[in-house]
């Protein structure tokens, strides 16, 4: 039987992950679109669930705007594996933070 500890750790896990993935999608994407190939409807955006799983209220246009906001400034700091990780690192804080502050 998992403990909540245990729990806390496999959520937090997850959200790195997720944030992690929604990070390189945004990187590919936002490469290609300045390149001239815009208008591609296969980005995934789980940015809407990291944000559900951290508790956010995405009703609010200011909280989706800062969220959307976060990941793009981010994702221009990727250059290689580990500023994706810090990258990483960074969002899950700062979404963290706000959660908190709100």
């Amino acid at each position: 039987m998992e403990t909540s500890s245990q729990n806390a750790q496999f959520h937090s896990e997850l959200i790195h992950s997720l944030i992690k993935e929604e990070l390189k999608s945004r990187k590919v994407f936002n490469t290609l679109r300045n390149l001239g190939l815009d208008g591609c409807p296969y980005q995934p955006h789980v940015d809407e669930l990291i944000i559900k799983l951290l508790g956010f209220d995405m009703e609010s246009d200011q909280a989706y705007d800062f969220c959307y906001q976060l990941f793009e400034n981010h994702a221009e700091n990727i250059i290689d594996d580990t500023s994706l990780t810090e990258q990483t690192k960074l969002i899950y804080l700062k979404l963290s933070q706000a959660t908190k502050n709100h």
